[in-house]
């Protein structure tokens, strides 16, 4: 039971660090202007929220990516 925990805690606060650092990359990615590296930044941001089952933001972001990308 213990290990199942610490196994579920340690992916918790994966997942929260990647969250967070997908923020941050689409942040600066804003800031400096550059469409490519958005459309990096939104992808990731919206599958870590799909692995959370954030679906409809997850979707926003998916969307975005598509969009920012369109030859993928």
């Amino acid at each position: 039971v213990n290990v199942l925990l610490s196994k579920n805690l340690l992916h918790n606060i994966l997942i929260s660090h990647f969250t967070f650092n997908s923020k941050m990359a689409l942040k600066y990615a804003t800031l400096l202007e550059r469409p490519e590296d958005q459309g990096v930044a939104v992808g990731n941001l919206g599958f870590t929220l799909f692995q959370q089952k954030e679906w409809v933001t997850a979707k926003a972001c998916m969307v975005k990516y598509v969009f920012v990308n369109p030859l993928i």
